[in-house]
Parts: C-alpha cells; sequence; structure tokens
C-alpha cells in the first residue's frame, strides 16, 4: 500500500518541478493532433484531376446569355484575344461555394491575361437558369456570371463540379483541371499558351 503512495507522489513530485510548456504538451498533444487531422479531412482540397478533354481541342465560339446585361455574347468577344478560364460550377456544388471566394484574387493576378468566364448551365440534368441566378446574386464576386446551352455543355464535358477548361486565344484546349481554381492552374495554362504561341509563330 505504502508502495502505492509512493510512486503518486513521486509523479506528483515530477509534475511540479517539469516546465509548464512540457506539462501543456503532455496534457493537449493528442487532443491539438486529432483536432489537426479532423480539419484537414474536413477542409483539404480534392485531389486536382485533368485531361478529360484533349489538349488542342477546339472549342466552338458558343453563345452564352451575360446574366448582368440579359444579353447573349460569344466566347471569343468575352476573350478579347486572350487565352481563357471557363470556369464551370453548379448551385448546388459544395465545392463550387466553397472555392467561389478565391475568385476575385485570382482575377486580380491574372484579369489581364487571361479572361476568366463564369459559367453555369440551363440545361435540365445540371442546372437551371434561375438557380444559376439566384447563386450569381448571393455570391457576387465582381464579375459577369454567365449561362451556357446544351450545345457548350456537350462541348466541355465537365466530369465533375467545378471544372475549368483553360483555352488558347483560339479556343484550343490548354489545360483542363477539375476542383477550385488555383494559382498553380493558372500558371500551367499561361505557360501552355505561351509555348503555343511560341509554337504557331515558328
Amino acid at each position: 500500500m505504502s508502495g502505492g503512495v509512493g510512486e503518486n507522489e513521486r509523479m506528483n513530485a515530477t509534475e511540479h518541478t517539469m516546465p509548464r510548456w512540457r506539462l501543456f504538451l503532455r496534457k493537449w498533444a493528442f487532443p491539438l493532433c486529432a483536432l489537426a487531422l479532423l480539419a484537414f479531412i474536413l477542409f483539404r482540397e480534392p485531389p486536382v484531376r485533368s485531361g478529360f478533354l484533349d489538349r488542342g481541342t477546339q472549342i466552338p465560339d458558343a453563345l452564352v446569355l451575360d446574366l448582368t446585361t440579359g444579353k447573349k455574347v460569344a466566347l471569343s468577344t468575352i476573350q478579347q484575344e486572350r487565352p481563357a478560364a471557363i470556369h464551370v460550377f453548379t448551385s448546388w456544388c459544395r465545392v463550387c461555394k466553397q472555392g467561389w471566394p478565391r475568385i476575385p484574387k485570382l482575377n486580380h493576378k491574372y484579369g489581364d491575361e487571361m479572361a476568366l468566364i463564369l459559367l453555369g448551365f440551363d440545361v435540365g440534368s445540371v442546372d437551371s437558369y434561375l438557380a444559376v441566378q439566384r447563386f450569381a446574386l448571393r455570391n457576387p464576386v465582381g464579375l459577369p456570371v454567365y449561362v451556357g446551352g446544351p450545345d457548350l455543355l456537350r462541348a466541355l464535358r465537365p466530369p465533375e463540379y467545378p471544372y475549368t477548361v483553360f483555352i488558347s486565344p483560339e479556343r484550343r484546349v490548354l489545360y483542363d483541371p477539375s476542383g477550385m481554381l488555383s494559382h498553380r492552374a493558372f500558371r500551367i495554362a499561361l505557360t501552355r499558351n505561351r509555348e503555343q504561341q511560341r509554337s504557331n509563330s515558328e
């Protein structure tokens, strides 16, 4: 019995002499690690996949509806002879909404070099005009939001949402990653566009 009490006394004495930071780590290290792991699982971005469309695939100069003006406009008009990022989203997509706040910063950084086209679809199996319009009004990013039809949907063939098709000024596919927009995706697309323009000029 006395041996057990002595052991407890030694443990208490050790704790009293232990530095505070070690006591803190001893008590909270496991819960903090578990919390960090849980946050990583819940909030990490899904892995980026690409290559759904062959590089160089021609995208048609389709008409899309500008929700701001209510008028239809061709992709080439929006591009203004620049490469473009056609960012396809839906009103019901959780990941689309999570990545939406990134858009203004990305456009501020890359907008002079590349047009950013935010595109929803008025196609029954995907989304509706009213749902896309409501999403755009509730989540303003300072950029026009466009609505496309079935022909453009068939050309882009989004495998999941969000999905971005980076195209050259001639509307040929440069890169087509799924997932949230990122600086890395813009850099890859701009590099490929420069390579293509050099190749075209040779």
